[in-house]
């Protein structure tokens, strides 16, 4: 392997990393978003 090559495979799994990191906080904002939306339902049901 030459260093160039480790260099690209490194950046590489740096891209992937914020990508996996990216995802999963929009999944975990939308789950967020729908617990919010039902509180305020909720709330709003009993109020």
């Amino acid at each position: 392997m030459r260093w160039n090559d480790l260099e690209l495979f490194e950046n590489g799994r740096k891209t992937a990393e914020k990508m996996r990191m990216s995802e999963a906080l929009k999944n975990f904002n939308q789950k967020n978003d729908e617990y919010y939306k039902f509180l305020t339902i909720y709330s709003n049901k009993r109020g």
